[in-house]
């Protein structure tokens, strides 16, 4: 559900009920903010956002089918240099037992909340900052992990159909379970050509 308070504020709501598995999520995740239509309208869709998204640590890859329910909000400020997007979400994972009985453990409560910025420094360029925080709680074991993203991102539009990026990442994820936490820091150059 779209509504559009402004020429330059939208709210988004979106609720999903549905039976999926991790294929399924990776492939929405690396494609989904391009695909929706709040986000064409807002000339939002970028390459670079499903780079990132692809990176994400919100979902266990699993050969499991489950049933998922989410609630997203989006609010989305567009001015003359100054782009803004909050987006809080919701999120369960029921997974089938009948073919794998131990994908119960894999059970899941996930919620967190995104925030982007987006500065156009001249006509081309641009800086982006976006940052998310996700809290996730499995149901039958004894784990919660609250993971944290932030990245710093400078890129130019250099000719009609060409553009690159250059960004600086840091992920990090606490955990209560010893081992799975991480700590990691990394570049990504990348150089688009967009038909």
């Amino acid at each position: 559900m779209l509504w559009h308070a402004s020429p330059r504020v939208a709210f988004n709501a979106r609720l999903e009920y549905q039976f999926a598995d991790a294929a399924q999520d990776l492939l929405r995740a690396g494609t989904g903010l391009a695909s929706e239509p709040y986000a064409r309208a807002l000339d939002y869709a970028d390459p670079f956002d499903a780079i990132a998204e692809m990176g994400g640590t919100e979902q266990l890859v699993s050969g499991a089918v489950y049933r998922e329910r989410r609630v997203e909000f989006d609010y989305r400020y567009s001015g003359d240099r100054l782009d803004v997007a909050i987006s809080p979400y919701s999120q369960s994972f029921r997974y089938s037992t009948e073919l794998n009985p131990g994908a119960a453990d894999l059970d899941q409560h996930n919620h967190g909340q995104g925030l982007s910025l987006d500065y156009r420094l001249r006509p081309q360029m641009s800086l982006n900052f976006t940052a998310t925080h996700d809290q996730r709680a499995f149901r039958n074991q004894d784990r919660s992990d609250e993971d944290m993203t932030a990245s710093l991102a400078l890129s130019r539009q250099t000719a009609t159909h060409w553009r690159w990026r250059l960004e600086l990442q840091h992920r990090k994820r606490d955990s209560s379970q010893p081992g799975a936490g991480f700590t990691e820091n990394s570049i990504v150059a990348a150089v688009v050509y967009r038909g």
